[in-house]
């Protein structure tokens, strides 16, 4: 029987960096054994120093590895590792992260000479004939890379390089055996992974900065419904059997929602919330182009899931250079309005430094969508994916790309006493958007994040609006006026700015040396380089600044306020508006404090002016008396928010993975009357 390892590795040194279950691996496991049955002894891995240990103790026959930008390095260390062992293990890769390059094809087989296949597109069947061949040849690899094997490049053994035609994947995805009702994942039930389903593979758009956007992945599939009812069902059981602290599942489909299908999945997942209490959070990429299907998925899931609403780019030169197509803006309006009645919240994405875009271009199309109702932004950096025709010499040079490289926050360890570093290529300027500007652009997405995403200032927001106050007008005097804020603030930004300029190398080599040395590896571990910034400093902003972060906000709008309204009553009503957010946000350095009450004194019942949707004038909301009142979290969030603590961790970086892993809602406490001031 061929003993095989198949790996979806994450980096786990100092905490796990890709927190979902490793459904990939588990799917070729499936396909192999229905396909091979006894002939093969299938074991999946997700974690590194498992799979060295085995390694160790049990010699494989066969090694297979998943490639992504997050596990890259480390699956190549692994291969290393395997040679090491045993030169006649047979080695594969498969996975997005390759490019269409075929000059890079033969160049990375080359340089990795410890990869015998890899393996283009889906793996599935590529692997099962792969295997089958193996088997058939005595466990030779020479005499498999003799073959001509569709969907695969390798170095045969006269030393040329071979591109086997790149087939289809599996047709009727059912013939792939249920990976969770055949118990292949019951092993990573351990409190710390979360599940990953996945219902549709293929994707409509063709968009060059994503893999998904080739040619190779237009075809639309689906699992059958019966199936994932009854797969979602197994994994809550699971769920509350073994990780009753892990809350969120993620869903892998492009464009999850815009199917009939997704909506009756909806209707499962919601069943199991009932009776579960899972899943409280749900990552996963909604579609925009059939929002009726969409709006329903989403409304059925209990918050649990935001509605995206990607754009990418507001500029039609870019649109189309990188091959896509927005929907209409009025038509995005309505969306965010329905959205609105309905209780839905809605995410918009957009990505720095594509092909064509200017400073002015993005602010403005951010601005725009800000006009558009949008109330949340993820704001990229162009990653230049492999696999992508972004990442083609062709488009490279026509749109004068230069690129700069960074090390993925969070995916880097020592393992069996190697440092070894996942590094990602971004794109830093181009013909249009100089490095100054994309400097000026991140400063202005960290300004948007904190104060404008994640409905954190909307109580202000909706103040300055009834005043007539434009919000553009308001983000751009942060923006722009950012030295006159308190030295706290001032010295944030300033410490974004340096680190957005430092992170960057100019090579793969000069970003993992940095990192290797050792005073800087002590410093990373520690989360004071190296992590998703804009993350890191909205955590910084929101957990240990946060008092700052509100001064300055209301600074600027009772500048903006004066120029429109006199009236006396306004101001201390922004006092009481102050003090309520300052105490609204759980916020704090330990989980004591944040997880803490707290008491001030307001003159208004500001609370309740905000749960009546601000309807109406704020004047009706004094207080007969002044009143203490005391700010605390509900049971519910108070647990949603010290288990997040529990599995991440409350340095910077545990935070930064925390603020995207629950609800906004989750951090704000609700406040009861203590007591009238008069009675002390």
């Amino acid at each position: 029987m061929l003993k095989i390892y198949i790996s979806d590795l994450t980096h786990n040194y100092k905490t796990v960096s890709n927190e979902t279950m490793p459904l990939n691996a588990a799917y070729i496991k499936a396909y192999l054994k229905k396909n091979l049955d006894d002939k093969v002894d299938c074991k999946l891995f997700r974690y590194p120093d498992i799979l060295i240990d085995n390694i160790r103790k049990y010699i494989p026959d066969v090694v297979m590895l998943s490639n992504y930008v997050w596990n890259e390095a480390l699956g190549l260390f692994i291969l290393s590792f395997v040679k090491k062992i045993n030169p006649n293990i047979l080695t594969i890769m498969g996975g997005p992260n390759f490019s269409l390059d075929r000059e890079k094809q033969e160049e990375y087989m080359c340089r990795n000479s410890n990869l015998d296949f890899y393996i283009l597109g889906e793996g599935e069947i590529p692997s099962s004939e792969i295997i089958k061949l193996f088997i058939d040849n005595n466990k030779s690899v020479k005499k498999l890379k003799s073959h001509e094997i569709d969907s695969c490049v390798y170095i045969r053994p006269d030393g040329s390089f071979y591109q086997g035609k790149r087939i289809a994947g599996v047709k009727n995805l059912d013939d792939i055996p249920s990976v969770w009702l055949s118990g292949y994942l019951d092993e990573f039930f351990d409190g710390k992974l979360a599940p990953l389903i996945e219902t549709t593979r293929g994707c409509f758009f063709t968009c060059a900065y994503c893999v998904q956007g080739t040619e190779f992945y237009s075809k639309i599939r689906r699992f059958s419904l019966e199936r994932i009812k009854k797969e979602i069902v197994y994994i809550a059981e699971k769920i509350r059997k073994n990780s009753p602290d892990v809350g969120f599942l993620s869903i892998a489909d492009s464009n999850f929602g815009i199917f009939n299908d997704d909506v009756e999945i909806s209707k499962i997942i919601n069943e199991v919330q009932e009776k579960y209490g899972w899943p409280t959070f749900i990552d996963a990429t909604t579609g925009n182009n059939k929002k009726d299907s969409t709006f329903q998925t989403v409304v059925n899931l209990n918050g649990a899931l935001v509605m995206y609403n990607s754009v990418q780019s507001m500029s039609p030169v870019v649109l189309k250079n990188i091959n896509r197509k927005n929907i209409n803006p009025e038509i995005m309006k309505d969306i965010q309005q329905r959205a609105k009645e309905m209780g839905i919240k809605t995410l918009t994405e957009t990505i720095l430094s594509l092909p064509g875009e200017t400073f002015e271009s993005h602010r403005d199309g951010l601005f725009q969508l800000i006009n558009l109702n949008i109330k949340q932004f993820t704001n990229y950096q162009c990653m230049m994916l492999k696999g992508s025709y972004l990442e083609t010499q062709e488009f490279r040079k026509r749109f004068n790309i230069n690129t700069r490289y960074r090390i993925l926050p969070r995916n880097f360890g020592i393992y069996n006493g190697n440092k070894v570093f996942e590094v990602e290529e971004i794109i830093s300027s181009t013909s249009t958007l100089p490095f100054s500007d994309y400097l000026k652009a991140r400063k202005l997405h960290l300004i948007l994040i904190i104060y404008y995403n994640g409905f954190r200032f909307e109580p202000l927001i909706r103040l300055m609006e009834f005043y007539g106050v434009d919000i553009i007008s308001w983000l751009n005097e942060l923006f722009e006026n950012m030295n006159k804020a308190n030295k706290n603030v001032t010295n944030l930004v300033n410490a974004f700015l340096d680190e957005t300029t430092n992170e960057l190398f100019y090579s793969y080599e000069k970003c993992a040396e940095f990192y290797a040395k050792e005073d800087n590896f002590q410093r990373l571990l520690k989360g004071e380089i190296g992590g998703n910034l804009i993350m890191k400093y909205l955590s910084i902003a929101t957990f240990h600044t946060w008092e700052d972060i509100v001064e300055y906000a209301f600074n600027v709008a009772r500048k903006l306020i004066t120029n429109k309204e006199t009236n006396k009553d306004i101001y201390n009503f922004l006092n009481d508006l102050e003090v309520f957010m300052r105490y609204r946000l759980a916020n704090g350095k330990s989980s004591a404090q944040i997880l803490s009450n707290a008491e001030a004194d307001l003159h208004y019942d500001v609370k309740a002016w905000v749960d009546n949707n601000y309807a109406d004038c704020f004047n009706k909301y004094r207080f007969k008396n002044p009143s203490t009142v005391q700010f605390y979290l509900p049971e519910e969030r108070y647990r949603i928010i010290k288990n997040a603590l529990s599995v991440y961790g409350e340095d910077i970086t545990g935070k930064a993975k925390l603020v995207t892993r629950i609800q906004y809602t989750d951090q704000l406490r609700e406040y009861r009357t203590l007591r009238n001031i008069t009675e002390k």
